[in-house]
């Protein structure tokens, strides 16, 4: 076989189908970094798989100059040949040699790749292609459409909320809920749950599937701007867009319907509302953090906003001076002060809304809007280690 590859989109190939090689961190097979491409006399064809995902990128030989003089389908290392390819000039040919192999005795080999391009050339072992799954990317029903950035957004928006420890395999993941023509994005671990909101959606059909939030955003990261077709069935989520395609498997235990519904408490009004200024109190709790990352005690008097924390030594810090407007509340809650701080740093709006939902007299959560959008809902904690009684102004 011979043949003559423009670089640059050879290179796109290569770069894009090889994303999901790697991702589980477990691929630690003797082929996990090899991709089976196919040379076909009218274009290319190159698909790679791993443990949890396999994708497929493919283009078809305009008038370029691009050509293959027969069909042949090898298994390459995408990810030497990648490396190889980023040093040659992206608008330049690429010349391809099929050799057969020498050694008769060597099973895993078919032959050997000779590239050219000017005064550069270089050899690549080639392995049957059946030793890589020959990956179909297709199936699953259409879900939606969405533009990529404006769903790398959603989805980082949340996933730092979401607990990327093995301990629960359920919350190591970013939720995808479809509700008529809104898209709501969620992910917790239990204590906290930070969702975004995504409208005007034309959506085909309600349902849930989860994004894991270790590997989705490299998945994503090689779609080129514009609109990305989401794909759905309960073992598989596919991202489709022009000639490039990925299939991301759900594992076993990924069922949607165990995580938790924050659909229905996004758009839920909680009976005591106050407004504060973001930027002071986004100061209060970082000074809070400096104390003490743990715990730190809101206490909210009619307007009056006070935040108390206590370090390892029993020195207490108090801050206070914050107007609020809104409901008249008497309000004393602990909570996370990191994690408050953490969603206070995201938050763009000048104003934050604070909600508070009691039971049995007990401040049980709090949630905090930013716009239309972005919703965070924070457990109130139990026990805290220090006692409120003793709360002073030193």
């Amino acid at each position: 076989m011979k043949g003559k590859l423009l670089i640059d989109k050879f290179l796109d190939l290569i770069e894009k189908s090889s994303c999901v090689l790697g991702l589980s961190g477990d691929d630690s097979g003797k082929f996990a970094e090899f991709s089976r491409i196919d040379f076909r006399t009218k274009g290319i064809c190159v698909r790679s798989v791993s443990s949890i995902a396999s994708s497929m990128a493919y283009y078809v030989f305009n008038d370029s100059g691009e050509s293959i003089d027969e069909d042949k389908s090898i298994s390459l290392s995408s990810i030497k040949l990648k490396s190889m390819l980023k040093n040659l000039p992206k608008d330049s040919f690429v010349e391809l040699i099929f050799e057969d192999k020498k050694d008769k005795d060597d099973v895993d080999s078919i032959g050997t790749m000779i590239f050219k391009c000017g005064k550069t050339s270089w050899k690549m072992p080639c392995c049957v292609a059946s030793l890589i799954q020959e990956v179909k990317v297709v199936g699953g029903e259409k879900c939606f459409s969405i533009d990529k950035d404006t769903f790398l957004n959603a989805f980082t928006s949340v996933a730092y909320a979401g607990n990327i420890s093995d301990a629960n395999f359920i919350l190591c993941n970013v939720c995808v809920s479809v509700l008529g023509n809104n898209l709501y994005f969620g992910a917790t671990d239990d204590i906290r749950c930070s969702t975004f909101k995504v409208g005007n959606t034309t959506c085909l059909g309600d349902r849930r599937f989860l994004l894991p939030i270790q590997f989705f955003p490299k998945i994503l990261k090689p779609y080129d701007k514009g609109e990305v077709d989401v794909f759905c069935d309960k073992n598989f989520v596919r991202l489709n867009q022009a000639n490039f395609s990925i299939k991301l498997s759900l594992p076993n235990g990924s069922d949607s319907d165990s995580f938790p519904k924050f659909e229905s408490i996004v758009d839920k009004a909680y009976p005591f509302k106050v407004n504060i200024m973001a930027s002071k109190l986004r100061t209060m709790i970082s000074s809070c953090v400096d104390v003490n990352k743990e715990e730190c005690l809101l206490k909210i008097n009619d307007d009056n906003v006070n935040i108390y924390s206590c370090d390892n030594y029993g020195k207490m810090s108090y801050h206070s001076n914050i107007q609020s407007t809104g409901d008249k509340v008497n309000i004393i809650m602990a909570i996370c002060s990191i994690y408050f701080y953490e969603f206070l740093k995201k938050v763009k709006e000048e104003v934050v809304a604070l909600e508070f939902y009691a039971d049995s007299g007990k401040i049980k959560s709090i949630k905090i809007t930013d716009g239309a959008n972005q919703c965070y809902i924070m457990k109130a904690l139990i026990d805290i280690s220090f006692n409120p009684e003793s709360l002073s102004n030193d």
